[in-house]
Parts: structure tokens; C-alpha cells; sequence
């Protein structure tokens, strides 16, 4: 088994190093699990066991809060209720059942990797971890979390929460290939949907940027929590820049401008309509129609594109 530095076996251990036991093993995944079982949360998105409907509440829940995926994806599912339907997809509908969930270039990914699972799947999502990968628009992450989730398969999907909570429990750095086989390895047998379900949880409610460590079922084999006092915060993050001064911003404006007019109305974008500097929206605008979100005429003006 490949060496896993700093699980510990005790709360009074220094910084271990060495491949754990079995049951060291045993002991996080039960720790996990039986937290999950009594404070996991209850989400619209984990109800499905389609695996194209969690393909695409996974593909959806990145950088969007859970919340607000939920909200739309009964919609989304309505409007487009499989691989085939989504592969054929207009670009202007599959916008507007998009909606206001940020990053729309994930749509238009996930219409492309639809189009692949027609012609190389008879429009099934595979089932595999490197067929998943495969796929355009599909990382590391949604390969595991849908392997894991639809299909069972023994895999750790390291989203940014899992990957905090097994960084500070394991110790030392927690990206790149290296991690990824040893978090991998870690994943339950039979249980892989409720283990990565448990570490995003854990993550985002417990072992958060600054964690709660006395409410944490890990701590006693924490290599994080070894050489601290137990209630020990880590730095608190500093405050970033004001969501409508940054691009995404800007992009999310002018497209949810466009959704609301009618199916290929040209709209003339500027700062009377979005109170927003001309200069940003030019730019916007560019970027948009670079990725194929929009389209514009010659005299500037903007529409969802028809096909």
C-alpha cells in the first residue's frame, strides 16, 4: 500500500511517516462514515441514481453553491432529460436553462461531452474513471465523483473540501498525482458515493479554512491537529475583491440580459442598459463570443446564438 505521511494513531503522536495499518485505514473511513451518517446533509442533488442526472448536477455544483444547483436542476433535467436531448441542444435554449449558475462555458462543455456519448456510447454516460476523463470539460473531480456515485467505483472525488480535510489529516501537500492515488486508495469498497458525500460535508460545515477541530470526528488522527491546541484556528481568509467589480460579473450581466429577450433578437449592449463602465462590457462581449456564448453583428449588437 502507498505510503500515507502523517496519519497518526493517537492524539499524542508526532508527525507520523510510513504506510498506515489496515486499521488505520479502517478507523478514517469508520470515523467518516459514521459522522456522515449522523450529521451528512440532505441534498435535492444526491436523490438521483441516474448517472446522467448526477453527471450533471456534478458538472454543475463547481464553483456554485450547492443551494442554488439545486434550485435549477429539476428544470434543466425537465428541459433537456438525457444524453441525446442535451447532445442536441441549441446553444440559446441551453443558456437560458442554464440561468444565473455562472461559468456558462460548462454548458456548452457538457453539450459537447454529450455529443461524444452519442457517438462513442450510444448516448450512456460510461462508467469508468479514464472514459470519464475522456470526455471534454471532465476533470479529475466530476470523473470520480460521477465513477463513485452512479457506478460504485472505489475512488476519492478531491473536490476543494475533501482535498482540505485529507491534506491536514494525512499531512503534507495534497495536490497533484500523488495525492490523488492515495486519497484514491483510501475510498471504501462498498461505499464510495457516501464517502466522497461524507468528506465534501465534513469539509464544508467542520474542517473548514477556519475549522471547528473540536467537532471533528478526525481529530484524534489528525496530523493538522498534532502539535496544536485542539481548538487552534487556522488564518482566517482575507476578504477578496467585490463580485461586481470582478469580469465574471460583467459576463453574468450580458448574458442574463440576452436570456430574457426573445429567441434571435439582436441587442445592442451599453452602459445605459447594465450601468456598468463601456469598457468592461466591450470586453465582455469579445470574450463571449470568443467561447461561443453570443454572437455579434457588424454593428456591434448581441444575441444568443440560434444552433
Amino acid at each position: 500500500m502507498r505510503d500515507h505521511p502523517g496519519m497518526v494513531g493517537d492524539p499524542t503522536a508526532t508527525r507520523a511517516s510510513g504506510a498506515p495499518t489496515e486499521v488505520d485505514r479502517i478507523r478514517l473511513q469508520t470515523a467518516v462514515l459514521d459522522w456522515y451518517a449522523a450529521h451528512g446533509r440532505v441534498l435535492v442533488i444526491r436523490r438521483s441514481t441516474d448517472p446522467y442526472a448526477i453527471w450533471i448536477a456534478e458538472t454543475m455544483s463547481q464553483q456554485t453553491q450547492i443551494g442554488r444547483v439545486g434550485e435549477a436542476l429539476p428544470a434543466f433535467l425537465d428541459a433537456f432529460p438525457d444524453v441525446p436531448a442535451l447532445a442536441a441542444a441549441p446553444v440559446a435554449e441551453l443558456l437560458r436553462a442554464w440561468g444565473g449558475l455562472g461559468y456558462p462555458r460548462r454548458a456548452l462543455a457538457m453539450r459537447a461531452a454529450a455529443r461524444d456519448m452519442v457517438a462513442r456510447w450510444d448516448g450512456r454516460v460510461p462508467g469508468t474513471v479514464e472514459e470519464l476523463e475522456s470526455l471534454p470539460g471532465v476533470g479529475p473531480y466530476t470523473a470520480r465523483a460521477v465513477a463513485s456515485t452512479a457506478f460504485g467505483v472505489p475512488v476519492t472525488a478531491l473536490d476543494v473540501n475533501a482535498r482540505r480535510v485529507l491534506g491536514r489529516v494525512l499531512g503534507g501537500a495534497s495536490t497533484g498525482r500523488s495525492f490523488q492515488s492515495t486519497a484514491d486508495e483510501l475510498a471504501p469498497f462498498h461505499r464510495s458515493a457516501d464517502w466522497n458525500h461524507a468528506l465534501m460535508d465534513l469539509g464544508a460545515t467542520i474542517c473548514r479554512p477556519s475549522p471547528d477541530c473540536l467537532a471533528c470526528p478526525l481529530r484524534s488522527m489528525c496530523a493538522w491537529v498534532v502539535g496544536r491546541p485542539v481548538s487552534a484556528n487556522a488564518p482566517a481568509r482575507k476578504a477578496g475583491v467585490p463580485f461586481r467589480d470582478t469580469n465574471r460579473y460583467v459576463r453574468g450581466r450580458v448574458l442574463a440580459t440576452l436570456r430574457d429577450l426573445p429567441p434571435g433578437t439582436w441587442h445592442l449592449m451599453g452602459n445605459e442598459t447594465l450601468s456598468i463602465d463601456p469598457v468592461r462590457i466591450e470586453r465582455a462581449l469579445d470574450e463571449l463570443h470568443h467561447e461561443g456564448l453570443l454572437e455579434l453583428d457588424e454593428h456591434g449588437r448581441a444575441r444568443l446564438p440560434l444552433t
